[in-house]
């Protein structure tokens, strides 16, 4: 029987803490630099990446001068594009949302905090159940921009470049929740949204 809000207390767990969805950046900030498995995993893929698109360019651009310009125009198509597959991202995160059992999915926008999110109004899921809501959204594009890379032929791969890098780092909110949910985990964690409030709210069993 799925948990419901209401009975988390009856049922023994504590509030552990709420985040106000327009406080997601200071929240990040405070547990991006957590020794976690989840954070460094994702420090690692944001610097490779990063890393290797930087090297990649500058290679290119050293071995053939005049291309500079067509490699630097063609990197910004793909954080362009990064930016055009939000609304992609959060449809990927409600279809998860489904997947594991949401009865209905809102999606909301903030675009003077630049921030989208998908929610389930009341929904309550446990660690194992956020990993597999989190985490679509990067495996789905990241695995896109891959394949891009692979098949596309110059200079469209600096466009895939692109992507891969800059949707990595807009994926830093779901890491960054994912990893304190793992912080928690032994705790039996649950969370869940109230979408009018936009807070997400966060049990332990003690």
């Amino acid at each position: 029987m799925r948990l419901h809000p209401q009975d988390l207390e009856s049922q023994g767990y504590r509030l552990l803490s709420s985040l106000h969805h327009q406080e997601i950046v200071p929240f990040v900030q405070e547990h991006l630099g957590t020794d976690n498995w989840i954070v460094r995993a994702y420090r690692l893929l944001t610097m490779g990446s990063l890393g290797v698109s930087l090297g990649y360019i500058i290679t290119s651009i050293i071995r053939t001068p005049g291309s500079w310009d067509q490699v630097l125009t063609h990197f910004s198509y793909g954080l362009a594009l990064a930016f055009l597959l939000a609304p992609v991202h959060e449809l990927i995160h409600g279809i998860a949302l489904k997947a594991v059992g949401a009865p209905g999915v809102q999606y909301r926008a903030n675009w003077r905090k630049l921030y989208f999110m998908a929610a389930s109004d009341g929904f309550v899921t446990n660690a194992r159940e956020f990993y597999w809501i989190a985490f679509p959204p990067f495996v789905v594009i990241s695995t896109a921009a891959i394949a891009m890379l692979v098949w596309l032929p110059d200079p469209w791969t600096f466009t895939a470049l692109g992507l891969f890098v800059l949707h990595t780092a807009f994926c830093v909110g779901d890491f960054t929740l994912a990893a304190f949910m793992n912080d928690h985990k032994e705790q039996g964690i649950v969370t869940y949204d109230v979408t009018d409030e936009q807070v997400s709210y966060f049990y332990v069993k003690d």
